[in-house]
């Protein structure tokens, strides 16, 4: 897994603190507007919004393969706590 820094950003859910990111596979890269989430204190799905800020899913985003991942990557991160 690959982490970089973010500018610290509050969850939405939470309201802990974020400044990292991590992927799961592939190379380091910085996350983008529209970039997937989970927070890892409240295992909350999130999305990085304008300026990286964090925001809650939408509904109409909740549809199609996205929710099979999303489904796991909050299954792995309540696993790690």
């Amino acid at each position: 897994m690959q982490s970089v820094t973010v500018s610290s950003c509050e969850c939405p859910v939470c309201h802990l603190v974020l400044n990292g990111a991590t992927r799961a596979k592939g190379k380091k890269v910085m996350p983008q507007e529209g970039d997937l989430t989970v927070c890892l204190y409240c295992a909350s799905p999130l999305v990085f919004g304008t300026g990286l800020v964090l925001r809650r899913l939408r509904k109409q985003e909740l549809s199609g393969p996205i929710v099979d991942d999303l489904e796991r990557c909050v299954a792995l991160v309540k696993m790690a706590r």
